[in-house]
């Protein structure tokens, strides 16, 4: 695994906890996972059945430029640790940031990767570049690694189809991956009613909480228009 983020490393967004998660389920199921992100100083350990290869990254320049030490540093971590561990079968890149890595490991290493796309920088940003080089470049990036990979997992039809009308990627490589939750995890045994007040809610009302970037693919617009139809359908039958 490459990502720029990892529960147990540098979090930024929830990158960090779908590879972390992705990475302990499959080591459950019986692979050996080597997570190699980034972190305030190098540092190797095992959590969860996952061995975190874990390279120091400064924070100096804009956001390329760090990811352009960082897959440095990831390919020289691996030449390592694939020294000691013997040859990877799957590589598996997360987003832009560990395309060069992956890239270069294809290039002169001739192991292809697989890679997933959680957004793209049209998804964050629109058509407004402007002059920004970076944003250009971030695009770029992401063009390169939908070509270079041998599959692409998308987390919904709505981003394989962005993807597919921004790149021009053939249909064949892709491959959707809805992503899931624990639900063990969200339950907790919580008075309701109490929380409501404490909002100044009527403690009978039904509240739907929206966390989330306000862009299309989150689908705010349709929470909106759906909240709507319910309370003309409860007002109906009142």
């Amino acid at each position: 695994m490459f990502s720029w983020e990892s529960l147990y490393s540098i979090r930024v967004g929830g990158v960090s906890s779908h590879v972390s998660e992705l990475s302990e389920a499959l080591a459950a199921e019986g692979h050996e996972i080597h997570l190699f992100t980034r972190n305030c100083e190098d540092k190797d350990e095992i959590i969860s059945d996952v061995h975190y290869h874990r390279v120091a990254c400064d924070h100096y320049g804009g956001i390329v430029e760090q990811m352009n030490r960082m897959c440095d540093s990831m390919y020289c971590r691996l030449l390592d640790v694939r020294e000691k561990m013997g040859e990877f079968d799957v590589l598996h890149g997360h987003d832009w940031h560990p395309v060069n890595v992956l890239c270069r490991i294809k290039a002169q290493l001739k192991l292809p990767f697989v890679l997933t796309f959680h957004s793209t920088e049209w998804g964050h940003n629109g058509n407004n570049y402007g002059d920004w080089w970076e944003a250009k470049e971030i695009s770029h990036r992401e063009w390169l690694g939908g070509y270079e990979c041998s599959d692409i997992i998308t987390t919904s039809t709505i981003l394989k189809d962005e993807i597919q009308q921004i790149y021009k990627i053939p249909d064949y490589k892709f491959c959707e991956i809805p992503n899931g939750i624990h639900v063990r995890k969200i339950n907790r045994k919580i008075d309701l009613g109490n929380v409501k007040k404490r909002y100044g809610i009527n403690p009978c009302l039904p509240v739907v909480l929206f966390m989330g970037r306000m862009a299309y693919q989150k689908g705010p617009d349709l929470l909106v228009e759906a909240a709507a139809r319910v309370l003309k359908k409860i007002m109906h039958n009142l």
